[in-house]
């Protein structure tokens, strides 16, 4: 198949941001390589079980989505 037969290939155009383009100039993995770390800030979240996600999100539900008494 020749260049003019075959359909057009879209190109990704990726902007790096100024610390990565040093690291990958010196021959380093950039940072979104890197395993995601959580900050000391981060509170770290508790394994509760399944059922965990679905009470906070009714402890964060508007009062006027509540069910009536």
């Amino acid at each position: 198949m020749s260049e003019a037969s075959s359909p057009r290939r879209r190109r990704r155009v990726v902007q790096i941001n100024p610390i990565d383009q040093a690291r990958l100039e010196r021959g380093l993995a950039p940072t979104w390589l890197e395993p995601a770390q959580l900050s000391d800030d981060e509170p770290v979240p508790e394994q509760q079980g399944e059922t965990a996600n679905d009470r906070r999100l009714q402890e964060d539900r508007p009062p006027h989505w509540s069910p009536r008494p």
